[in-house]
């Protein structure tokens, strides 16, 4: 009986091996391996085809033939520039009709024409777009963030504060979304609400962007909304202190001979508070 076991089949093939031959599984009895099935590439899914867009080989290509044809806008006036962004709308419209599958290019896609249809002056159908992008995207999904900013400022811009806060809120609130879009809800609820008068909350917020801020100035921008709810709130005496004191923790920066201590000084140049502190003390308060 002949032993063909996997210490007696190694033997076998070291003096094979020594004698010169070339071994393979065969002529020791074994069997060759499976070879790894090769992945089948899936099928393109053909949608039904749109007006003047065909369907590219991919996502990504449909999405690339959307921003060249928004490109060729660029230089142009008049009804040519107005023809071109309207088939640039057309084209980032193609993506999420070609490809609904791909959810973080069709919020891209959403976000694109809502801001191509804000251009042309179409805010009702910006808005549209905006609420499209919303809707298709996933928490933390930064293109979804930023359309609840947009709506958020279409709103403020109709003085419909109460929608313009309620979206900058959920702007504020997405936390899987980056720090930066965050911040942004941060900054526009507490200008928002200066611009209601109502300073606590101002404050509120503005202190919340500052304790989340990135960088200095972020801080500094934040500081001086929350220094012009004290001066709503006529405290004056405190914000004069508070000034005094963020000066001069930031004088050996903003005096840096650097790109960030010349941007540090341009922000504390340009603190609205200032103005709004002399304007009170002319006035009294």
């Amino acid at each position: 009986m002949v032993d063909r076991s996997p210490q007696a089949l190694t033997c076998l093939r070291d003096l094979l091996l020594l004698a010169g031959f070339v071994v393979t599984a065969p002529m020791l009895g074994a069997q060759e391996p499976e070879p790894h099935p090769q992945p089948i590439p899936k099928p393109v899914v053909q949608r039904p085809p749109m007006d003047g867009v065909a369907q590219a080989e991919s996502a990504e290509a449909q999405m690339a033939m959307a921003k060249r044809i928004k490109t060729e806008a660029r230089g142009t006036r008049g009804e040519l520039r107005m023809q071109r962004l309207k088939n640039a709308a057309l084209a980032f419209v193609a993506v999420a009709h070609y490809w609904p599958e791909q959810e973080s290019l069709v919020v891209e896609a959403h976000f694109r024409r809502a801001e191509i249809l804000r251009s042309l002056g179409e805010g009702g159908a910006a808005r549209g777009a905006f609420e499209d992008a919303v809707q298709a995207s996933e928490e933390g999904n930064d293109y979804g963030v930023r359309a609840l900013l947009e709506i958020g400022h279409l709103c403020r811009r109709a003085k419909r504060h109460v929608d313009a806060i309620r979206h900058y809120r959920r702007a504020r609130d997405s936390q899987k979304a980056s720090l930066r879009f965050q911040n942004d809800g941060r900054e526009w609820l507490a200008r928002t609400y200066l611009d209601l008068f109502d300073w606590k909350a101002a404050e509120t917020a503005a202190e919340h962007w500052e304790m989340h801020a990135e960088n200095t100035v972020e801080r500094i921008q934040a500081e001086d909304l929350r220094l012009r709810a004290l001066v709503g709130r006529r405290k004056l005496h405190r914000v004069r202190e508070e000034l005094e004191d963020l000066r001069a923790r930031m004088q050996e920066l903003a005096t840096a001979p650097t790109s960030e201590g010349e941007a540090v000084q341009r922000a504390l140049e340009g603190m609205k508070v200032i103005r709004e502190l002399e304007k009170a003390r002319r006035n009294g308060r």
